[in-house]
């Protein structure tokens, strides 16, 4: 009976264990820059499938321009995106479960940018 019992016991906690590490949560991270500020968001775990990175700008007085670029932990180029005045950018890109991923912001002049990036579409 205890042996039946413990076989029956450690069948469920592998099944969780292996349910549970094939799964990534749904995360997302943000970053904002103010003008004149250089600045990296944490880090979010890639699923094997679309995300969306979007990056916009307001104006506060002046010419603004703004670049966010989203960095891999497995390396290769970024994914560059450039706001010259004011705007909004929306790309869908692919998240390998095998990376993490940060975005980058720099905010050279003008109002307020902020960007955006999630691990699910």
């Amino acid at each position: 009976m205890i042996k039946k019992f413990s076989a029956i016991l450690l069948t469920g906690v592998l099944a969780m264990s292996l349910a549970t590490s094939a799964y990534a949560a749904n995360e997302s991270l943000q970053v904002i820059s103010e003008p004149g500020e250089d600045n990296t968001a944490g880090s979010i775990s890639g699923q094997d499938k679309e995300g969306k990175f979007t990056f916009f700008t307001t104006q506060s007085g002046g010419l603004n321009y703004a670049k966010a670029a989203v960095l891999s932990s497995c390396g290769g180029a970024p994914i560059d995106l450039e706001i010259k005045g004011v705007g909004s950018i929306t790309k869908a890109i692919k998240l390998s479960s095998s990376c993490t991923y940060k975005v980058r912001l720099w905010n050279e002049t003008g109002g307020t940018a902020k960007a955006f990036l999630r691990n699910w579409e």
